[in-house]
């Protein structure tokens, strides 16, 4: 028996091969919605059976989730790219938590010097004078 792998987040979601899909066209689920006559998501064949994906909601509505888009080459890339850029807003990001991090260190240790230096002029007794 052949196992199928789910190509999409919503496990009723199948592009056509013309849609490029990398992954619907390694899923093999394509073959069984030819066979069994029924549309791909996004396609509206009147002599088919409707999408399931599409039977339970609207098209735009399934494309708004990112995990349910035909991954097609330019969406990979365009994918890839997000990433990129997310990865290096990342990285300013943690730099300047570093520094906030290390300014606020700074304030922290000088004003626990004040608080040494104060407690020295009192024990001294050079409190107040």
């Amino acid at each position: 028996m052949e196992h199928f792998k789910f190509p999409h987040c919503d496990v009723r979601v199948v592009h056509s091969p013309e849609d490029n899909c990398k992954y619907c066209n390694e899923s093999g689920l394509q073959e069984i919605r030819k066979v069994w006559n029924i549309n791909f998501t996004g396609h509206h064949d009147p002599d088919k059976t409707i999408c399931p994906a599409e039977a339970k909601r609207p098209l735009d509505t399934i494309n708004k989730w990112g995990g349910n888009v035909a991954m097609t080459p330019e969406v990979e890339e365009a994918r890839d790219q997000y990433y990129r850029q997310l990865a290096e807003q990342l990285k300013e990001t943690k730099r300047e938590q570093t520094s906030l991090d290390e300014r606020w260190q700074d304030f922290f240790n000088q004003r626990q010097k004040d608080i040494d230096d104060l407690t020295k002029k009192r024990n001294r007794g050079h409190w107040g004078r």
